[in-house]
């Protein structure tokens, strides 16, 4: 066996056994963001259909340049009862016009990401009432 250095975040292993070593840091609690435990297929499959259009409609990340809080809540809205309470998964309007099949609650997860990206970065765009 090989001995422990924690100082030098070494990992004990097995001089004779079938455990392959591995870099300590694979040992060692960091609390740093485990970006593994999103979603990633779900995000993808719902988000990029959202960012196509923003695409095909205005330029390329033309998002971060930000809206107006009340426009993302209201189009957010839209997608929302389109979704609940018309029973249309996906916007009609954005496949006929740009052949996207955009899903209506990946539009209204675009919404939310726009306007906490518009309220946290230009405070003038945070038109909520008082």
């Amino acid at each position: 066996m090989t001995d422990i250095n924690e100082d030098e975040k070494t990992v004990k292993i097995l001089q004779n056994s079938n455990q392959k070593e591995y870099a300590p840091k694979n040992n060692i609690e960091e609390n740093k963001a485990q970006i593994s435990l999103l979603p990633l297929d779900l995000l993808s499959e719902m988000l990029v259909p959202a960012y196509m259009e923003g695409l095909k409609k205005y330029q390329r990340e033309s998002w971060r340049k930000g809206f107006k809080a009340s426009t993302m809540m209201d189009a957010c809205m839209r997608h929302l009862t389109a979704f609940y309470y018309e029973h249309e998964d996906y916007d009609s309007e954005t496949f006929k016009t740009y052949g996207i099949r955009k899903h209506h609650l990946g539009a209204a997860l675009f919404c939310i990401i726009s306007l906490y990206n518009s309220v946290r970065n230009d405070t003038t765009l945070d038109d909520r009432p008082t």
